[in-house]
């Protein structure tokens, strides 16, 4: 096993891989319990807790939407035009670095 995920919520260790919900808080990206991240939807984080978590159903389909919008991109648009498939990496970026840093280090 790898090292030790923290919920952000109630400090206390993730175990299972279906109980961790990663969730991009303003520019950061935080582990939760499932509960805990239900919990923080209601509560004051809200406006900059994201509604859909980046390790779920959504965030997987999103990045390979965006991934797929990034190909287009890079191939349909001429030039400096390229330059736009920066928006569409966000939320690839984004499922990427949930994977390395909290999903691959816990166990199933």
């Amino acid at each position: 096993m790898g090292k030790a995920i923290i919920c952000e919520h109630c400090s206390q260790e993730i175990t299972y891989k279906e109980d961790l919900v990663t969730a991009n808080y303003f520019i950061f990206i935080f582990p939760y319990h499932a509960n805990c991240y239900a919990r923080g939807l209601k509560g004051a984080k809200t406006f900059f807790l994201g509604n859909h978590p980046i390790n779920g159903f959504s965030g997987n389909l999103s990045a390979v939407a965006s991934f797929i919008a990034i190909l287009m991109l890079l191939t349909m648009l001429p030039g400096i035009a390229k330059i736009l498939a920066i928006f569409p990496a966000i939320p690839v970026i984004a499922r990427l670095l949930a994977y390395v840093l909290y999903e691959r280090h816990v166990p199933d």
